[in-house]
């Protein structure tokens, strides 16, 4: 059985699924995009953007939780996600859980600089002042499962 961390956000969202050994073994950064943002992100607009992706997921792994941080726009997610899940059949076992995220950036952050150690004369820096050029959302939902899992 798996964890599907997700990383709720304005523009875009993090996916990942976390294995029994706590590893990561698929991750994913989704744009939300072209939406009214007088009326912000509803949860049918985020259920739609959401929908394919959790249905890929699903199709490949055996998730049994998930783990949703507490972020910007959580609610909508969450909504979305309860959605999802009532409309599958196969997946009526399945829970929401809302983690508070707080760090979890920090902690997507050394997940990274783990997976891709910076060269020289970067080495010699503390991880926090190495520079992080690329988006990490889908760590930050690993970074959201691995709290979910630490939590149990």
């Amino acid at each position: 059985m798996a964890v599907l961390g997700i990383d709720p956000g304005l523009n875009k969202f993090g996916v990942a699924v976390i294995d029994v050994n706590k590893k990561i073994i698929y991750r994913e950064i989704q744009r939300l995009q072209d939406f009214d943002r007088q009326n912000s992100l509803s949860s049918e607009f985020i259920f739609n953007a959401l929908a394919p992706v959790l249905q890929n997921i699903f199709d490949k792994f055996e998730v049994s939780n998930i783990a949703l941080g507490d972020g910007t726009c959580s609610k909508n997610f969450e909504e979305a996600l309860k959605k999802f899940i009532s409309a599958n059949e196969k997946l009526s076992g399945i829970s929401v859980h809302v983690i508070n995220e707080k760090h979890t950036t920090e902690a997507a952050r050394a997940l990274y600089l783990e997976c891709n150690p910076p060269a020289f004369p970067m080495s010699l820096l503390p991880s926090t002042l190495v520079p992080v050029s690329v988006e990490v959302d889908d760590l930050a939902a690993a970074a959201i499962a691995l709290k979910y899992l630490k939590e149990l």
